[in-house]
């Protein structure tokens, strides 16, 4: 009978992720037509995933530090430490040495996993499978999670996550010897953690904030702190945070654009931009109003179904474990609005704001990220009550719909794609020339998620995979500010940059030129032909670097000039 129990749950198990991962399919076409060798993508930063993929898995075929790489901002390199790396894609790329199929495939098991993951934290409080299956696509198919599948990978990669918050509510602490329930917890929970080390910190930082209010709710339930009291607390605690943040952000200290970041309060009701049924003008123009950073870095809309079910449901009895679910929920809102705003007007700061203040925390700098938390979070508390609201009324069928209305109410409009075929004729033509080492692509710059010094085309890192050379510029998440000022320092690059903005242009000494390839190694400088500076542009390389050309060729849209060091190899 055991037997046949768990053979039926693995059977359960796999039907509800492979409905996940087909409702990922159907919600990215036509991408599935594509799949080996195109990616969702909008803006400048689903290049990095796949060029992540790539770098992490050439490093170790290599025998070179993953972490390290010289492969951009050449000859000095760059550090990938705090870099959105994601190396659970590099890992399978290692395997399928396909980084678009790779990105794909992690993309779609973690949407599969996260799913699962999530109706089976719901089935722990609830009979009705479909009111599970329902908080699973509240939690896998979020506003938050469709709006960043447009430019965020690491941000999707979400599977650990309800699998790490089912098992941390299920340890006992008040065992003094834990016994073998516990152990198998602890596992899985360091598991997670594991496998979230390995994708994004972000999401590590659910995981550790969460496990952070979770000890602080045992510890006031252990202490039996009554109600006014811990009311109290909150409240000095809110007031004296309120203070302390209004001085660092009066004086100016470095919060990494946090607050800037922030969103109102009305986030929470206003739909994503990508929102397949909610496309109405109003939206738009409230968007517009709140000053909404980019497409998707303050979606924080929950749903208009669940937050009347949490709101109008008749609530049933609790248990200790939804008791803290909602003390997590109560301050996962906090971290998501450390400044509370109303429709644009300030009203304070919450009681998590401090932390933004505080060293390596502070690269925390978009605090509405926080909200996939309450996605996984908020349905099963709202469905719970649903659940046992429609089972004493005998209208079990009734939940049924809600599968289909959270899904009408997620679904997300077509995603553009970003193919394969999308990168220069130039980098094929580059790849079969073994003695072609080192590029520059002008304009050239150095780019990370806070600054940028002169301009660097995030495609030349989807081109470096076909032609694989070496470039002088980058794009990488984080940068250290000796990087930019020894870019800054060059006079070579600024000079390239005057002329990109059609300054009066610059006159080098050929001695600066030539000591700038000593340096560099530069093998090909390459030119893009339909930019409108470009004509500028090659009148400067023309200029400057007419001593070391000693090949030209136009292939594409790109004019390659090919300088004296790679004609003596």
């Amino acid at each position: 009978m055991g037997k046949g129990l768990k053979i039926k749950g693995l059977y359960e198990g796999l039907v509800v992720f492979l409905s996940y991962a087909l409702l990922f399919i159907a919600m990215s076409f036509p991408l599935v037509l594509d799949f080996n060798s195109s990616i969702i993508g909008s803006g400048p930063d689903p290049y990095q995933y796949i060029w992540n993929a790539d770098t992490f898995a050439r490093s170790l075929w290599s025998g070179e530090n993953p972490f390290y790489t010289d492969r951009v901002a050449y000859p000095f390199g760059l550090s990938l430490v705090m870099h959105t790396y994601t190396p659970i894609i590099g890992m399978v790329n290692l395997v399928l040495a396909n980084p678009y199929l790779s990105c794909n495939l992690v993309l779609l098991f973690s949407i599969g996993v996260g799913g699962l993951g999530a109706y089976l934290f719901a089935k722990d409080f609830m009979d009705s499978k479909a009111l599970a299956f329902a908080s699973g696509l509240c939690f896998a198919f979020s506003p938050y999670i469709s709006s960043h599948l447009l430019e965020h990978y690491h941000l999707i990669l979400i599977a650990p996550v309800p699998f790490y918050f089912r098992s941390l509510l299920k340890l006992n602490l008040k065992q003094r010897i834990w016994g073998q329930l516990n152990i198998k917890h602890l596992a899985i929970l360091s598991l997670c953690f594991l496998l979230c080390l390995l994708s994004d910190y972000y999401t590590t930082f659910f995981l550790i904030f969460g496990t952070l209010f979770f000890l602080i709710f045992k510890l006031i339930e252990h202490l039996s702190i009554k109600r006014w009291v811990l009311f109290l607390s909150l409240l000095v605690l809110w007031i004296c945070s309120h203070i302390l943040v209004e001085y660092f952000y009066t004086h100016q200290w470095d919060d990494k654009g946090a607050f800037y970041n922030t969103a109102d309060l009305i986030s929470f009701f206003i739909p994503a931009q990508n929102s397949f049924i909610y496309s109405f003008d109003i939206f738009e123009f409230m968007r517009r109003e709140l000053n909404y950073k980019g497409p998707n870095e303050q979606v924080m809309f929950l749903g208009y179904f669940t937050i009347i079910a949490l709101l109008i449901t008749p609530k049933a009895k609790r248990s200790a474990e939804l008791q803290a679910m909602r003390f997590l929920s109560l301050f996962f809102v906090f971290l998501c609005l450390p400044k509370l705003q109303i429709l644009g007007a300030s009203i304070t700061y919450t009681p998590t704001s401090w932390f933004h203040y505080l060293p390596f925390l502070n690269n925390i700098r978009n605090p509405s990220r926080f909200v996939q938390m309450l996605y996984l979070l908020l349905p099963i508390m709202a469905f719970f009550h649903l659940d046992r609201f429609l089972t004493r009324k005998r209208l079990q069928a009734v939940s049924l719909l809600v599968p289909a209305i959270i899904l009408l109410e997620f679904f997300p409009s077509p995603y553009p794609l970003i193919k394969q075929s999308d990168a220069g004729e130039y980098a094929s033509v580059l790849a079969m020339d073994e003695q072609v080492e080192v590029i520059w692509h002008i304009p050239s710059g150095l780019g990370d998620g806070f600054m940028e010094v002169g301009r660097f085309d995030p495609q030349l890192l989807q081109d470096q995979l076909i032609h694989t050379k070496k470039q002088l510029g980058a794009y990488i998440s984080r940068i250290k500010q000796s990087d930019f000022e020894r870019f800054e320092k060059e006079e070579v690059f600024e000079a390239a940059y005057n002329a990109q903005l059609q300054s009066p242009m610059p006159v080098l000494d050929q001695a600066v030129i030539a000591e700038f390839l000593k340096v560099y190694k530069v093998d090909v400088i390459l030119l893009d032909m339909e930019q409108g500076e470009s004509g500028d542009l090659g009148e400067f390389v023309e200029k400057q670097f007419s001593e070391f050309t000693v090949e030209i060729k136009e292939i594409g849209n790109k004019q390659l000039y090919y300088l004296e060091r790679y004609s003596s190899r």
